[in-house]
């Protein structure tokens, strides 16, 4: 059905088959070491490319700012050793932060395209829960913790 011709190029890895077509018609097309067309190694190194050049352009672009602020009572007394939350809305991932002696609290590195909520325990009391906003452009916000203790 085909027939192989193998042309004996000086530095070239390369060989043509002869490829029938409709009828009588021949083709020959040209293949590298592996036996593999060129032209459709060629496409695939251009799709590569557009898809890792697509990638960057689509990568996510974010900047990372911090939180801090402070753990009170009703009547505005700092509560020491308070247990802060802060939940990634996305993702749902929670981490903590014990309040040092004058109930201030700190978390870095966080992603400025994404709410969080933030809440506080002291003993068996919570505060309400506060949510850091995406749409907050502040580069370093504060947010207050009110435990209210009865």
């Amino acid at each position: 059905m085909s027939s192989v011709e193998t042309s004996a190029n000086q530095g070239s890895s390369s060989f043509r088959l002869d490829v029938p077509l409709r009828g009588s018609q021949w083709r020959r097309l040209r293949k590298d070491e592996r036996g593999r067309p060129i032209h459709m190694l060629k496409r695939t190194v251009h799709l590569s490319v557009m898809l890792l050049l697509a990638g960057f352009s689509a990568s996510p672009q974010f900047e990372t700012r911090p939180v801090t602020g402070v753990v009170t009572d009703q009547r505005g007394n700092a509560l020491r050793g308070a247990a802060v939350q802060l939940e990634n809305t996305v993702s749902l991932l929670v981490v903590s932060y014990i309040t040092d002696q004058d109930g201030r609290y700190h978390f870095s590195g966080l992603h400025d395209n994404v709410d969080y909520t933030l809440k506080a325990k002291y003993r068996s009391w919570w505060s309400k829960p506060k949510r850091l906003s995406k749409f907050d452009s502040s580069k370093q916000p504060e947010v207050h913790l009110v435990v209210p203790i009865e």
